[in-house]
């Protein structure tokens, strides 16, 4: 089971799911540039390689530290997960090296936990190190920082057709390392992967260069603000709402009380009195005046205010608004530990806020780490092309989204993964992929909570509401608060 990429569930990885989020136990991997084990192993075959492409763009760093994807296989799980990164430039001269690492959270707290990192001079053996971390940053290895010896993963680089941007250095070529961590190396059930940043000089705990995902000022722009709010909000409520009160009104107050109120008081209390005035006298003005009019106006008005404004109010409010809500599992935001299977059986939990601490007036500790967004969709036999959108509805956090995570898979009705290009850019994620056949299809986009983090806290208000939609599929709105804790 993943955690991060895949889901949180069983933990795999954060950053890159098997199918289930949950099925894989994840790897934990430290990644720094230093000492290490070469290795010379070729490149994996990967079978159903799942990429996320610089969320910056092309060329957002000049030469070596430039990172342009990052890949993962987890046709290997439980036992190991295939990862690949992408460098721009193709080779580097001197004592110059390329530099990246993995970086696994193996606590929830999307913090480096470990790192796994891989140093290339493109010309002479790679070299490979594992390190654990001291878990106070996102993107970087921390001190503690120590590296791990007699860890069994592997990596290798190679020179690939296989840059995502065609203004890259090389293009089509890009430098990529492609990693077989063994899980048993980190953790298992407890990783996830978080991101693949390069540093400079080796250093794995200096400030990053270039992450694929994460990014210092991501400047996203608000879409589809309006959409869904209005349109399910008042349509139950005021329809349901008048329709029981008036049937129900006034069918119980003119039938039950002149029926039962008349009958009884004038049989028991004044026999004779009545009997005699109405028989003698039907035409008398002043004889039925009075017997009526003290007898019904005392009677109906106790009699039908209390009876009926209690009984139909209650009853027809909580039944009336409960059954529209649920609605067909078109889309839904769960944990990360939510799996495809569970989404897909309506078994899986909503996640409907994530919370996070304000420190210096900014936006900190955003717990938990990553979520998912899932959508049923309906894709035609061939190329299929589906965009998810955010839109932050409150307007007190300006535009700032939410990241893509490494993790985000397209599955089959029955929940087999298939190969997909999906990518995230200002709020937007656009997911590409070849259908077999016609038919409902599943997507699960993670995205990376904090991604938010570092920014002005909220205001005038502190909670934030997120919607995510999928375009041209009704009813795939689905909502997420930002709640400071």
């Amino acid at each position: 089971m993943y955690r991060s990429f895949l889901d949180r569930s069983s933990r795999l990885f954060s950053a890159f799911t098997k199918s289930p989020s949950r099925f894989l136990p994840l790897i934990l991997f430290a990644s720094c540039v230093a000492l290490g084990v070469a290795v010379f192993v070729s490149s994996p075959a990967y079978a159903a390689l799942t990429c996320v492409n610089d969320t910056a763009g092309a060329n957002d760093e000049p030469g070596q530290k430039d990172l342009t994807q990052l890949c993962v296989d987890s046709n290997g799980l439980p036992t190991t997960l295939q990862v690949t990164w992408n460098w721009d430039e193709i080779s580097v001269s001197g004592n110059n090296t390329l530099d990246a690492c993995s970086l696994y959270d193996t606590d929830g707290d999307g913090n480096v936990n470990f790192s796994l990192c891989v140093t290339d001079p493109t010309d002479a053996g790679i070299t490979v190190t594992l390190y654990t971390c001291g878990d106070d940053a996102n993107d970087r290895s921390t001190q503690p920082i120590t590296s791990v010896s007699g860890f069994s993963s592997t990596c290798s680089t190679s020179t690939q057709s296989t840059d995502p941007f065609p203004a890259g250095a090389s293009y089509p070529q890009d430098r990529v390392a492609s990693c077989n961590v063994v899980l048993a190396d980190v953790g298992a059930a407890d990783a996830e992967l978080l991101d693949v940043c390069s540093y400079p000089s080796q250093q794995p705990n200096s400030d990053p260069s270039d992450c694929v995902i994460l990014q210092e000022s991501p400047t996203p722009t608000p879409t589809d603000t309006p959409t869904s709010t209005p349109t399910d909000t008042p349509t139950a409520t005021p329809t349901d709402t008048p329709t029981a009160t008036p049937t129900d009104t006034p069918t119980a107050t003119p039938t039950d009380t002149p029926t039962n109120t008349p009958t009884n008081t004038p049989t028991d209390t004044p026999t004779n009195t009545p009997t005699n005035t109405p028989t003698n006298t039907p035409t008398d003005t002043p004889t039925n005046t009075p017997t009526n009019t003290p007898t019904d106006t005392p009677t109906n008005t106790p009699t039908n205010t209390p009876t009926n404004t209690p009984t139909d109010t209650p009853t027809a409010t909580p039944t009336n608004t409960s059954t529209p809500t649920p609605g067909p599992d078109v889309g839904q935001i769960t944990p990360t530990g939510t799996t495809c299977t569970q989404f897909n059986s309506g078994a899986a939990v909503t996640l409907s806020q994530l919370q996070y601490a304000v420190k210096n007036n900014k936006v900190s500790a955003v717990t938990p780490g990553v979520f998912f967004y899932w959508v049923k969709v309906t894709a035609v036999a061939g190329s299929n092309t589906f965009t998810v959108n955010q839109t932050i509805t409150t307007g007190n956090f300006d535009s700032h989204f939410f990241s893509q995570a490494a993790g985000s898979f397209v599955y089959t009705s029955n929940c087999t993964k298939i190969n997909a290009n999906i990518s995230t850019s200002n709020g937007v994620t656009t997911i590409t992929f070849n259908a077999s056949s016609a038919g409902t299809y599943i997507i699960g986009i993670k995205y990376n909570s904090k991604s938010v983090q570092g920014f002005d806290a909220p205001s005038p208000t502190t909670t934030v509401h997120y919607d995510f939609s999928t375009t041209g599929v009704p009813s795939s709105t689905e909502g997420l608060d930002l709640v400071k804790k």
